[in-house]
């Protein structure tokens, strides 16, 4: 199966069975509707303790660049701990969140899938094949749970590498002479930060492409892994094309609705900003709807390139009789 012969399958999945889509919909919107709430509660705890004296605020409120930059300076200062004490929190929620909603969604919804393609094989009969969302939950609950971990783990490791490259470039910069330090900075930060977020999707695509060996193939998490490693080896072509097309999209996708967010903004805002708020959620749900049936699709295009696994019996099988025919 070539890439696009995987594509157009992901796409039809997709389409023949929106239920897979309106449930990763579902879960990822509520996630992130949580996150939002607690990020807006421990906001408004922080700003209660914040005090501002009037030479500040006047200050922030003048238009001088100057003068305002200053002055965040100096209150990023002061109120720093308070600051990373809040992004640690909710980072650390939200990490939690996510893997908590993704093992328990993930499964059922890789389960659908598996489902959509046996019906698929059957020249799309609409006969269940007995697999159940809740089902597939129990059942694979703690594979893909731990698939998922390993994902959080790496991610947050990228991201910690990642703060090391930027600071570290910006260090050796400093010890450089003032010609050359800006140029050094910017090409160690764009190669480094490039090369981390490379490293993030392999770590990406490698534990989805894992929770489909958990849930096709019923495989442990270690062989999952093992499984994923040998499909990728063998369709490393059609892997890489499968995720530039998406990759594609999705950034097709996000300029379209970023250029209408930016004129409905442009329009709304100086009608009634409320309304340009409200437009701009409505944007964003569409997006995100979008960006999730994409995903839906990445999934199933993947699930393509997992050929059924032929069962080798561990003891050779005696021979049948033969029968001669004699004419």
């Amino acid at each position: 199966m070539t890439t696009f012969d995987a594509v157009r399958a992901g796409f039809r999945i997709a389409r023949r069975y929106p239920g897979i889509g309106a449930i990763e919909t579902i879960w990822r919107t509520a996630f992130t509707i949580l996150v939002v709430l607690v990020i807006l509660t421990g906001s408004s705890f922080f700003l209660k303790n914040v005090i501002l004296s009037d030479p500040e605020l006047k200050m922030l409120r003048s238009k001088v660049p100057v003068f305002v930059s200053a002055e965040v300076q100096r209150l990023l200062i002061r109120y720093g701990p308070d600051l990373w004490h809040l992004f640690l929190f909710v980072s650390i929620f939200s990490g939690v969140m996510w893997l908590l909603f993704a093992s328990v969604f993930r499964p059922g919804i890789v389960g659908m899938l598996a489902d959509a393609f046996e019906r698929e094989r059957q020249n799309g009969s609409s006969n269940s094949t007995g697999r159940g969302f809740s089902k597939d939950i129990r059942s694979f609950f703690g594979r893909i749970g731990m698939v998922n971990f390993t994902y959080v783990f790496f991610s947050a490791l990228v991201v910690i590498l990642s703060v090391g490259v930027f600071w570290g470039s910006v260090f050796l910069g400093v010890h450089l002479p003032a010609v050359i330090a800006p140029w050094v900075t910017i090409v160690c930060v764009t190669v480094g930060l490039t090369l981390m977020f490379f490293i993030w999707a392999v770590i990406d695509l490698v534990t989805d492409m894992a929770q489909i060996a958990v849930v096709f193939e019923e495989l442990s998490f270690s062989a999952s892994i093992r499984r994923t490693a040998k499909v990728i080896q063998r369709r490393f072509g059609a892997v890489i094309g499968i995720g530039l097309v998406i990759f594609v999209l999705r950034c097709l996708s996000a300029l379209i609705f970023g250029l209408l967010n930016m004129a409905a903004n442009f329009v709304l805002g100086a009608v009634s900003m409320p309304l340009a708020i409200a437009t701009g959620v409505v944007f964003w749900f569409i997006q995100s709807v979008l960006l999730y049936y994409l995903f839906v699709v990445n999934l199933a295009s993947f699930a393509c390139l997992f050929e059924p696994q032929t069962i080798v019996a561990s003891h050779p099988l005696p021979l049948s009789e033969k029968i001669i025919y004699e004419h």
